[in-house]
């Protein structure tokens, strides 16, 4: 007999997996703690870190959000580790960069989970075969290491890349949050890309690793049963297939337009199959995505009597995130039922859980404005969505406290603090306000300037490149004063820099036409997030978040009214034959262009090569997508589930017939996208401008544009000009029939919140290739 005794192997690979299941808890939270790192750095200047008596909890408080979450025996290696209490830390950092722990840690579970029995199976079957390192020469190098745990984890050496789950680009929603209605999309939506469940399953294909708790394929003759009983067997088969999300999306496509028989699918399984926790995450999602029929199913799953709290909580996240208006009744019992929530974000003392808290803010019932008051003094309990709450119920009785605790708050709370106040949309608020500005010191006075332009309708221009101070003591600076009524708007500090280049600044601009940014999406731990492109506070196109890792997207929401053609017909004497820029037609325009959002900008005139789109294939905004998957080496067909319509923004449009080279960025590629149905152009119309085109003239369109920087998966960089057209639909249709360039007058903010230098630095590539030269 050997000493020290050999454990038997199914217990040694139980070992050996949670060690494994371990590092690959370390190497994720490792990668999102560095993200979260260097997004704070970019947009604020500096890191986040704790202070000395929060660093001391932390090992305490983190054990006891992952305790039942990632696996005893994982936990119990990690904080065996010398490095536990830096790991301890990260969940917190993570946590006050607004990420939902009560999403994100079940999500780490499941992925440390699928590691586990994934390094359990293949270790027990590596002694079983007798091919394991107590068979074999030891390895100390790092490449035996290395060699062993790739053996842990099917297929991982040697794999480059798989593609992940069902991607949809319609849904540009934060993780949590729900999608904008809109007039040309069907009740049933796909997840977003990047969802929780896209992130996990993206990884879990790259690294080939079953599910945590692996079915037997389920297999039936369907041939003769009905509607009802054929969806059903069809949904076991795909919740117990190798890759359930595939799968899914391959039930669901052709039921999105009738999802009534799938829905009742969904809930008969939730509520009979005896393993249905195994499947709860692939049910909540289905019934997220499919409209009104899901939405019924989860307000009867929400009421059945005795419901476990576990499904209660999951289920009530989902009918938060879908905006459900849940019975009052239902949500007190909940309240008393279960005060807190077992999710990282949790408040304590008998706190509501988030989701409640959210669900509340929805009900439409000011009875729980008293409870959700009580909650602004706890700086334990899901303060940030208590506040956002209130905003959604209206309650401008708690105004002032909202107003008046800003000083209390910090980070994604002090922001969620001052949108429930632009929710309220109470002047009251004003003085608050205005008094924080004078009294606080902080550098991050973005959210309170926002909110005071909301309330009062004032917006002062700032200077351009200013930012970190300097941005903050211009802001204190243009309401220094108090002044708060609207004053008109002001078109100055005009400068032409060539025939095609100019300049000018909107002081005070009416902003009828800006990107603005969504009301907070419920369920969302961002209260800023979404934005649409929105004439007289419409949403006409969304336009999606401003973070710089995610790819860019337009979607097409509505029509603007007949208003927003007349103020552009306004330009449309000048813009018949345009060939230069001068102050003095700048400042004929000063009228039109004040009915903009304040802010520096810059006019080009262009003769940019367009073509006219309407086949989501040939669009650009799925082209890059598969130049980029080339890039990464996928070689491939792309999955079927990876469709050029889920990339569409809705309609057909104009865009350049090849991307602009560039410098830093290698590419920009160009769309602009219509503001009125493209459909209704008049045939005689276009056929006028052609013939003028063909004659030489050169009748432009006038386009409000900006350039669009991302490092698209922190992989590719890529940068878009996006315009929308104002006015010269016609003309642009004439141009691309013809295959002659089309003059643009390009509109473009820049500076603040407008892409900073590299909006600037695109501008000048696309003008530097296609600005006029007459």
């Amino acid at each position: 007999m050997t000493y020290p005794p050999q454990p038997e192997p199914f217990a040694e690979a139980l070992a050996e997996a949670a060690q494994t299941a371990a590092m690959a808890y370390r190497l994720m939270m490792t990668i999102n703690d560095a993200v979260r790192r260097a997004t704070q750095r970019r947009l604020t200047g500096k890191e986040e870190e704790l202070g000395e008596d929060a660093a001391k909890m932390t090992p305490g408080w983190s054990a006891g959000q992952l305790r039942g979450v990632i696996g005893d025996n994982v936990l119990a290696v990690l904080m065996d580790g010398a490095d536990w209490p830096l790991m301890a830390r990260q969940p917190v950092g993570v946590q006050q960069a607004g990420v939902d722990l009560g999403v994100f840690l079940p999500q780490m579970g499941w992925m440390t989970a699928g590691v586990h029995q994934a390094g359990t199976v293949n270790a027990a079957r590596i002694r079983a075969e007798g091919t394991g390192p107590s068979q074999a020469p030891a390895h100390d190098d790092a490449e035996g290491s290395g060699a062993r745990r790739d053996a842990a984890i099917p297929g991982l050496a040697g794999h480059r890349r798989r593609d992940g789950p069902p991607r949809c680009r319609r849904d540009r929603a934060s993780p949590g949050s729900s999608p904008m209605p809109t007039k040309r999309e069907p009740a049933s939506t796909m997840p977003s890309p990047r969802s929780p469940q896209h992130v996990l399953h993206r990884a879990r294909a790259q690294a080939r690793l079953p599910l945590p708790r692996p079915l037997p394929p389920y297999v039936a003759d369907t041939s003769r049963m009905g509607d009802h009983d054929t969806v059903l067997v069809r949904l076991r088969a795909a919740l117990r297939a190798d890759d359930p999300w595939t799968a899914l999306y391959a039930l669901h496509t052709p039921n999105t337009d009738r999802p009534g028989p799938l829905a009742g699918a969904v809930e008969e399984l939730y509520r009979s199959d005896t393993d249905h926790t195994a499947f709860r995450p692939y049910l909540t999602w289905l019934l997220r995505s499919l409209g009104e029929p899901g939405d019924a199913v989860l307000l009867r799953l929400l009421a059945t009597p005795g419901l476990a709290g576990d499904d209660r909580q999951d289920l009530l996240r989902t009918a938060v995130v879908r905006g459900l208006r849940l019975p009052a009744e239902l949500l007190h019992t909940y309240a008393q039922d279960a005060p807190a929530s077992s999710g990282g974000n949790a408040g304590t003392g008998g706190s509501p859980a988030p989701e409640l808290v959210d669900a509340m803010g929805l009900s439409g019932d000011p009875s729980f404005a008293p409870l959700l008051g009580a909650l602004l003094e706890d700086p334990a309990a899901p303060r940030g969505r208590a506040a956002l709450a209130l905003g959604r119920l209206g309650a401008r009785a708690w105004t002032a406290p909202i107003a008046g605790r800003l000083s209390e708050v910090t980070g994604l709370d002090h922001t969620a603090f001052s949108v429930a106040l632009e929710l309220m949309g109470d002047p009251a608020a004003v003085p608050h306000l205005l008094r924080w500005l004078a009294e606080s010191g902080e550098e991050r006075v973005y959210d309170v300037h926002h909110a005071l332009v909301r309330l009062t309708g004032r917006d002062p221009l700032l200077p351009e490149r200013a930012n970190g101070a300097a941005y903050a003591a211009a802001v204190r600076a243009a309401w220094a004063d108090g002044r708060t009524e609207r004053a008109s708007a002001v078109v100055r500090d005009f400068v032409v820099e060539s025939g095609a280049r100019a300049r000018f600044s909107v002081d005070e601009g009416a902003g009828r036409i800006r990107v603005a940014f969504d009301p907070p999406s419920p369920g969302s731990s961002w209260p800023r997030w979404d934005r649409c492109l929105t004439f007289d506070r419409k949403p006409l196109y969304r336009v999606g978040s401003l973070c710089d890792t995610c790819e860019l997207g337009l979607t097409l929401l509505d029509w603007p009214d007949d208003e927003a053609a007349r103020i552009a017909a306004r330009m449309r004497g000048r813009l018949a034959d345009l060939n230069r820029l001068d102050t003095e037609l700048l400042s004929e325009w000063s009228p039109v262009l004040g009915e903009l959002e304040t802010g520096h900008y810059r006019a080009l005139l262009l003769d940019l090569p367009l073509e006219q789109v309407a086949e989501p294939a040939r669009s650009w905004w799925y082209r890059r997508a598969a130049a980029r998957a080339e890039a990464d080496g996928d070689d491939g067909e792309r999955p079927e589930y990876d469709r050029p319509e889920d990339y569409w923004p809705g309609v057909a449009h104009f865009q350049l017939t090849a991307p602009v080279p560039g410098g830093r960025v290698p590419f920009t590629y160009g769309a602009l996208l219509p503001s009125q149905p493209p459909e209704a152009l008049d045939p005689a119309t276009v056929a006028r401008h052609a013939a003028a085109v063909a004659a030489g003239e050169r009748p432009a369109a006038a386009v409000l544009g900006w350039i669009d920087d991302r490092y698209v998966e922190a992989l590719h960089e890529e940068r878009w000009l996006v315009g929308a057209i104002l006015d010269g639909h016609h003309r642009l249709a004439a141009y691309a029939a013809a295959g002659v360039p089309a003059r643009v007058l390009l509109l473009a903010r820049v500076g603040e919140g407008s892409g900073a230098d590299g909006g600037l630095e695109g501008l000048a590539e696309v003008a530097a290739v296609y600005g006029c030269r007459e």
